[in-house]
C-alpha cells in the first residue's frame, strides 16, 4: 500500500460496523477521504441519514467540500484547531462518533468530552500497542468505557478503537476481516494504491 494512503485501515472497520448497527446519522470529527467515503457509500451505510463533519484543516474542507457538497446528507462544519473550543458548538446526538484528527492527544481529548453523543465510539490511529499494555492517556480514555475492541491491521500501521457503554463489541476486532481494498476511494481522490 502506498505510504500516503496508509491511513485508511479503519475501513475494514467501518464496513464491519455498517453491517453490525443501523446506522442513520454520524458525527465525524476529522474528516477525510477514507471515512467520509466509507460513511457516504450506499453499499454500507445504505439509511445513513445525516454525516455531521468536523474540520479544522481548510485544505481538507475545500477538498471535501469539491467531492462531497451535492450529497444532502453531508454537513460540513469548521471547527478551531483548538479543540478546547469543542463547547462552541451543539452537537447532537448520533449512532456512530468516529474520531480522527492531528494528534492522540486531541482525538482524546474530543472523544472524552463527546463520548455520551453516540452509542458506539471509533477511535482512528489510536489503541494501545498491545491490547492490555499501559500508555497512560489512552488507557485512561479507554477505562471510561465498559466495551472495547481493537483492530491491528497487519504491519502495525493505524490501528483503530471501537469503545462502547452500551453495545458489547468486544468480539468485533477479532471478526473484521483485513481488506485494503481502497480502489473506488482512491479513484476519487487522485490516489493510487501501489
Amino acid at each position: 500500500m502506498h505510504k500516503k494512503w496508509r491511513h485508511g485501515t479503519h475501513v475494514p472497520v467501518l464496513r464491519y460496523i455498517s453491517k453490525k448497527v443501523l446506522c442513520k446519522t454520524v458525527i465525524e470529527f476529522g474528516a477525510g477521504a477514507f471515512s467520509t467515503s466509507t460513511f457516504l457509500d450506499d453499499c454500507y451505510f445504505k439509511d445513513l441519514l445525516s454525516l455531521n463533519s468536523y474540520e479544522s484543516s481548510g485544505d481538507w474542507i475545500a477538498l471535501l467540500n469539491r467531492h462531497f457538497s451535492k450529497d444532502k446528507r453531508f454537513y460540513l462544519h469548521k471547527i478551531s484547531k483548538k479543540a478546547k473550543e469543542l463547547k462552541k458548538h451543539k452537537y447532537n446526538d448520533a449512532d456512530i462518533l468516529f474520531v480522527d484528527g492531528p494528534s492522540l492527544e486531541h482525538r482524546i481529548f474530543v472523544l472524552k468530552r463527546l463520548r455520551h453523543l453516540a452509542p458506539i465510539c471509533i477511535l482512528h490511529d489510536a489503541a494501545p500497542k498491545k491490547p492490555n499494555s499501559k500508555d497512560s492517556k489512552l488507557n485512561k480514555l479507554i477505562k471510561l468505557f465498559k466495551y472495547k475492541s481493537f483492530f491491528y491491521p497487519p504491519r502495525n500501521i493505524s490501528p483503530t478503537s471501537i469503545l462502547s457503554n452500551y453495545i458489547d463489541v468486544s468480539s468485533w476486532a477479532s471478526e473484521i476481516v483485513w481488506d485494503s481494498d481502497y480502489k473506488n476511494i482512491l479513484a476519487v481522490f487522485g490516489g493510487n494504491n501501489a
